[in-house]
């Protein structure tokens, strides 16, 4: 049984227009759908997970870093928070934090219409903690995020990853997060990946992803010779292994030197015999020049220099080769300098 009133209440409803809706109900639908998706990867104990979405030409998946913040970003409207990057011949694209916590995060990439309009290109998730994450749209346009407070940003890609490319920034609202874009050139081989990304952070200490570099150098024994520079611990050292016959052979590990002229080297004996001055420099460094001890004159070095990918830096190694068949010992190779070094060298200044 019904009242009056309550039957004029139904009838003044039933006029009533829709109302408008602020939120694209596909849009919607979609995320539902892939946050199912994502709790279901997550009770199945899998440690990552990648979705793309339509239009993800391919994703480098890395992993990002957060401090505690609270699992859902959407503002009081439900909308998650969004940085707008203007790359240079692309237009615009959108990089947006849907959710985040320590133990997972997800992103939205869009572009961005000249009505301000978003169209949703692709997705990246990920459930493993670290550094840094990006994905690729559009086949050459790379979006992603890193720590907040980055500056300096730098990319690289090529086939040796050397190769700059140019990064536009900005800052992700109410998060601990930076968004970078940047552009990969495309070849007849396919489009390069990105390599690299370095960044200055707000200590002032410069940081990388991947965050090690390595060059590998063939000694004339057989053997292979791997220098690494690593900033892993977010000041730089710089580690070297030797592979051989007997296996591989961990050299160690050396920080920097303090003084900007001088050469950041060691100089080793392998259990093979070799005896090795390995080192770091900048790419843009003067030819090296040993300094051997007294009663060294039966002896030769051979030299290589190999660029460290991603890196303002070079690798090196000086071998000490006998030539009277006497075996050469660490205390004939004393030092490294440079020969010729022009006035405008200023030195290594690693950092």
């Amino acid at each position: 049984m019904t009242t009056r009133l309550e039957d004029d209440l139904r009838a003044a409803l039933a006029g009533a227009p829709a109302p408008v809706l602020t939120l694209d109900p596909e849009a919607v639908l979609r995320r539902g759908r892939r946050s199912v998706r994502t709790r279901r990867v997550i009770q199945a104990g899998v440690a990552v997970v990648a979705v793309a979405a339509i239009g993800v030409a391919g994703t480098q998946l890395t992993a990002p870093r957060h401090s505690g913040a609270p699992a859902s970003t959407r503002d009081q409207t439900g909308q998650p928070p969004i940085a707008e990057l203007q790359l240079p011949g692309e237009g615009r694209f959108g990089v947006a934090v849907v959710s985040q916590d320590p133990n997972h995060l997800d992103l939205d990439f869009h572009t961005v219409g000249a009505d301000g309009r978003l169209r949703m290109v692709g997705s990246q998730s990920t459930s493993a903690p670290g550094e840094v994450v990006w994905g690729t749209v559009a086949d050459h346009v790379v979006l992603g995020v890193l720590p907040a407070g980055a500056r300096q940003v730098r990319a690289f890609t090529g086939p040796d990853g050397s190769t700059p490319v140019s990064v536009v920034t900005a800052a992700v609202p109410g998060t601990d997060l930076e968004a970078f874009g940047t552009r990969v050139p495309t070849t007849a081989s396919g489009t390069d990946a990105l390599t690299r990304v370095l960044w200055t952070a707000s200590d002032g200490r410069a940081h990388a992803f991947p965050p090690s570099a390595s060059a590998d150098f063939m000694l004339s024994g057989g053997s292979r010779l791997t220098v690494t520079l690593d900033r892993a611990s977010g000041s730089p050292v710089m580690r070297a292994a030797a592979l051989g016959p007997g296996g591989t052979e961990d050299l160690g590990s050396t920080p920097p030197p303090q003084a900007w002229d001088r050469t950041w080297h060691r100089v080793v004996t392998t259990r093979e015999g070799a005896v090795l001055l390995y080192g770091v420099d900048r790419r843009t460094a003067p030819e090296l020049h040993p300094a051997f001890g007294p009663g060294s004159h039966s002896i030769d070095a051979n030299t290589q220099t190999e660029p460290l990918p991603g890196e303002d830096y070079r690798a090196f190694v000086i071998e000490v080769v006998s030539v009277d068949g006497h075996a050469p010992t660490a205390s004939q190779l004393t030092d490294v300098g440079y020969a010729n070094a022009p006035p405008s060298w200023s030195g290594n200044h690693y950092r």
